[in-house]
C-alpha cells in the first residue's frame, strides 16, 4: 500500500510538471483538444536589443498555437473587427449581387505574449501568421469563392496585442429595388461571425462607425457610399449554438447624372417635338410623315440605350414605363393623324354619324375642350345672268305678228322649243352647282369629331409630359437632398 501511494504521488507530480511545461501542453492539446496557462504571465526580458533575441523569445512564448489564446478555458476572447470599403466594383441588379473590395482588421490579445519594450528595443514586430492562432471570421452574405489577398504577416505589440489585416474581394448578396432607377438607393449588409467559436468562447465587436465612414471610399464606379452603420448581435446556427456577430449596413446611391444626360434628356426632347407637332395642320400629309420620322428615331434611341438600362427580373423600373408610355403616345398621335387625313378626304363616303357618338363627342367632349360646332353656311345664290332674273315665259305662245305667214310661224315654234331645252339644261346645271356649294351636315360632323379627338389627344400629351417632368424632378431632388444630409 505504501508503495502504491508513493507511486501515485510521484505520477501526480510528474503530470503536473508535464501539464505546465510547453512540450506537455502541446502533447495534451493533441490528445485532449485544449490547453491553457493558469498562471499570470509576466512580460519577458530580452538578453539584448537585437532582432534575433526578440524573435527567439516570441517563438518560445507562443507555446500553444492550436487553441484560443486564453489563460482559463472559460475566459472569453475579445476580438475587435474593423471594416474599410476600399471600392465598389460592380452592382448586378439582375443577380442581386454587389462586388466590393474591403479591408478588414482583426485585433485581439494574447496574454502570454508580452515583452519589455525597454530591454527588447521595440514596441511592435511583424510575425508569420502561420505560427499563430487565428480566429475563423467569415462573411455570411458571401456567394463566391474566397478571393482575399493573402498577407503572410501579422503585427505583434509588446502588450500582447495581435493586429491582422486582410484585403478581400467580396461577392455579396444584396436585396435591390431598382424601381426608381436612375435615382435608386440600396441598403446592403455584411455580417461577420465565426462558425466554430460560440459566444461564450469569443466575443466579436466592431470599431467605431466614424472610423469606418472616414476610412471608406465615398464615391467609386458610378456609386456613392452614403452611410455605414454597424450592429452587434448574436447569430444562431442551431437552437443550441449561438455565435457573436457584427453586421454592417451600408447605403449606396447611384450617380444619376450620366443617365439623366444619356437617357432622360433625349427622350424628353423627342416627346416635346411630338407634342409640338400638333400645331401642324392636321389635314396635311406632312404631319404624318413628321410623326413617322419621330417614331423611327425614338425606336433607334431605345435600341441604343438598351445596354445602359439595368436588367432586373423582379420589378420593372419606372424609367422603362416612361419610355413605353412615350412610345405609345407617339404611335397614338400618328394613328390619330391618319384618321384625320382619312376623314378630310373621304367624309362624303361615310354614313351618318350615330346618335350616341354625336351626343358624346359633339355635345359633351367638344364643350369640355371649349370647342363649339360651326353652323352651316347660308346657301349661295347662283345667278347665271344678272339681267335674266325675270321668270321666263313658258306658256308656249310666241309673239308672232298676225300678218306672218305659216312658214314663219313654224320657224318661230322651232326656235322656241330649242330655247326651252336650253333653259331646262341651264336650270339643271344651276341646281347641281347649288347642291355642290351647299354645306353638308354629315361631312361637317365627321370633321368636327376629328378635330375634337385631335384636341383631346393633345391635352393628354400635355398632361403626360408635365406629370413626367414633375415626377422626374421631384425624385431627383429628393435623392439629392437625402444625399446632402
Amino acid at each position: 500500500m505504501a508503495q502504491q501511494r508513493g507511486l501515485t504521488l510521484v505520477m501526480g507530480w510528474l503530470f503536473v510538471l508535464l501539464f505546465n511545461s510547453p512540450v506537455g501542453c502541446r502533447w495534451v492539446s493533441e490528445y485532449s483538444g485544449g490547453c491553457w496557462n493558469t498562471s499570470e504571465v509576466e512580460p519577458f526580458n530580452c538578453t539584448s536589443d537585437d532582432t534575433t533575441s526578440l524573435y527567439k523569445k516570441v517563438k518560445n512564448a507562443l507555446w500553444c498555437t492550436e487553441i484560443r489564446p486564453v489563460q482559463q478555458p472559460w475566459d472569453i476572447l475579445n476580438v475587435k473587427l474593423g471594416l474599410t470599403i476600399a471600392g465598389i466594383h460592380d452592382v448586378n441588379e439582375k443577380d442581386q449581387v454587389i462586388i466590393l473590395s474591403i479591408v478588414t482588421t482583426l485585433d485581439w490579445e494574447v496574454p502570454f505574449l508580452k515583452w519589455d519594450n525597454a530591454t527588447c528595443g521595440t514596441n511592435k514586430i511583424s510575425y508569420p501568421k502561420s505560427e499563430l492562432w487565428l480566429p475563423d471570421i467569415q462573411i455570411e452574405e458571401f456567394v463566391d469563392e474566397d478571393r482575399s489577398t493573402d498577407l503572410p504577416y501579422v503585427q505583434l505589440n509588446y502588450t500582447g496585442g495581435v493586429h491582422l489585416v486582410q484585403r478581400k474581394k467580396v461577392f455579396a448578396t444584396c436585396d435591390m429595388d431598382i424601381y426608381r432607377f436612375p435615382f435608386d438607393v440600396h441598403t446592403c449588409s455584411l455580417t461577420f461571425h465565426s462558425y466554430m467559436l460560440e459566444e461564450d468562447e469569443m466575443s466579436l465587436t466592431s470599431k467605431s462607425r466614424e472610423f469606418i465612414q472616414r476610412s471608406s471610399v465615398t464615391s467609386d464606379s458610378g456609386w456613392i457610399l452614403e452611410e455605414v452603420t454597424q450592429v452587434n448581435n448574436t447569430f444562431n446556427l442551431t437552437t443550441k449554438r449561438y455565435f457573436s456577430s457584427v453586421r454592417y449596413n451600408f447605403t449606396i446611391k447611384r450617380e444619376a447624372s450620366l443617365y439623366v444626360v444619356n437617357l432622360l434628356v433625349p427622350s424628353c426632347f423627342l416627346s416635346l417635338l411630338d407634342m409640338f407637332s400638333f400645331f401642324l395642320p392636321p389635314h396635311n400629309v406632312d404631319r404624318s410623315a413628321f410623326k413617322m420620322t419621330l417614331i423611327l428615331g425614338y425606336t433607334v434611341f431605345l435600341l441604343i440605350t438598351n445596354d445602359i438600362l439595368p436588367a432586373s427580373g423582379s420589378k420593372t423600373p419606372l424609367i422603362n414605363v416612361f419610355f413605353s408610355l412615350s412610345l405609345a403616345l407617339m404611335v397614338a398621335s400618328l394613328l390619330e393623324t391618319m384618321f384625320i387625313v382619312n376623314v378630310s378626304n373621304n367624309a362624303n363616303h361615310y354614313p351618318r354619324i350615330p346618335r350616341w357618338l354625336h351626343v358624346l363627342v359633339l355635345n359633351y367632349l367638344a364643350r369640355l375642350l371649349f370647342m363649339s360646332p360651326k353652323p352651316l353656311g347660308v346657301p349661295r345664290e347662283v345667278i347665271l345672268n344678272p339681267h335674266a332674273k325675270v321668270t321666263p315665259d313658258t306658256s308656249g305662245e310666241a309673239m308672232v305678228p298676225a300678218d306672218t305667214g305659216e312658214k314663219d310661224e313654224m320657224e318661230c315654234a322651232a326656235v322656241v322649243d330649242e330655247l326651252k331645252k336650253v333653259a331646262r339644261e341651264v336650270l339643271t346645271i344651276r341646281f347641281q352647282i347649288e347642291e355642290h356649294l351647299r354645306p353638308n351636315q354629315g361631312n361637317n360632323d365627321w370633321k368636327m369629331i376629328a378635330n375634337v379627338i385631335d384636341r383631346l389627344l393633345f391635352l393628354f400629351y400635355v398632361l403626360f409630359v408635365v406629370a413626367s417632368y414633375i415626377t422626374i424632378i421631384a425624385i431627383w431632388a429628393s435623392s439629392t437632398v437625402r444625399h446632402s444630409k
